[in-house]
């Protein structure tokens, strides 16, 4: 394996930092040694510029500066990870005034913001770990040597998350974290006075979301604005009732007054419709299939909704 160390490259005077996760034989072997000039970098070029971002105005690091054993981040120890966060941190602090980095991959995107799962977190803002002193905001996306591989079909994923940082670097990085009503551990009171509101603005769009482990309807959720949401349990912990009977009877009385009224959509409508069908709840047509809708613009990605949103 290679030990050469590969520095970062671009002004510490930049605005956009993007961290990758360890050179690969490329970046090595260049003269002089340079991150992401090999075919991720390629890659990588070809995505900034779809979304009108160039690598001339960005600062490009890695977690860690010396190729990983066989070229495989997993065969990093934890130890040399949690050195190499600490030292990432440092550089980034070193920095005049960062104001969004990007993280590719999960490695990146775990010692930046302690956040697990990049197809979870891909495309997300977030706040920064605390060691980092900036003002600044994290907004990860998948690793362009995603093209080497057979999630290469996800690469509009990327391009999107970078259009988005575009974006807000046209407004000047003004950029304030949304404040969200999701209600998840209702009260019976407030299951019914929303479907009470629902059903008096029925002409507007809500969403429907039906979740059924084990074969069991657990809970619905609704959603009526980007900020407002509740979910219904019906079944809660260790799968005791979540309500009285005497309640929940009255919360699917409701449901069943309401429902129907409402102008509805959803992922996968076909599964949701049908198990409300079977607890005698017969929906609307659909406003719209946010599944198919993406199959219908995407058709080779996955369609699930960790890709979707």
């Amino acid at each position: 394996m290679s030990s050469i160390y590969v520095p970062a490259v671009g002004s510490t005077a930049a605005e956009i930092i993007l961290v990758g996760e360890a050179p690969a034989s490329e970046e090595t072997s260049h003269i002089p040694p340079t991150p992401f000039v090999g075919s991720a970098g390629h890659y990588l070029d070809k995505f900034l510029s779809m979304a009108g971002l160039f690598r001339g105005e960005l600062y490009l690091t890695n977690l860690r500066k010396h190729p990983a054993p066989r070229f495989k981040m997993a065969n990093v120890t934890y130890a040399e990870i949690l050195q190499h966060q600490r030292e990432l941190i440092e550089e980034i602090n070193s920095l005049e005034n960062p104001r969004i980095i990007v993280p590719l991959g999960s490695y990146a995107l775990q010692a930046l913001t302690d956040k697990k799962g990049i197809t979870n977190f891909r495309g997300s803002v977030l706040k920064p770990r605390s060691e980092i002193r900036h003002n600044c905001i994290v907004i990860p996306t998948l690793h362009p040597s995603i093209m080497h591989y057979e999630m290469y079909t996800q690469w509009p994923l990327i391009v999107a998350d970078f259009t988005k940082i575009k974006n807000i670097k046209d407004k000047h990085y003004d950029f304030t974290f949304p404040e969200y009503n999701f209600i998840i551990q209702p009260s019976f009171k407030e299951v019914m006075d929303t479907l009470s509101y629902l059903e008096k603005h029925s002409n507007d769009l809500a969403v429907i979301d039906v979740e059924t482990p084990h074969g069991l309807l657990s809970c619905i959720g609704l959603a009526w604005s980007r900020r407002d949401a509740i979910s219904i349990p019906f079944f809660w912990g260790n799968g005791r009732n979540y309500w009285s009977f005497e309640e929940e009877f009255a919360i699917w009385h409701k449901l069943g007054e309401v429902l129907p009224k409402l102008n509805l959509a959803a992922q996968n409508v076909m599964f949701d419709w049908e198990i409300l069908r079977n607890h005698k709840i017969i929906l609307k047509p659909p406003y719209y299939d946010s599944m198919l809708m993406h199959a219908c613009l995407y058709s080779e990605m996955r369609h699930n909704l960790e890709t979707i949103t």
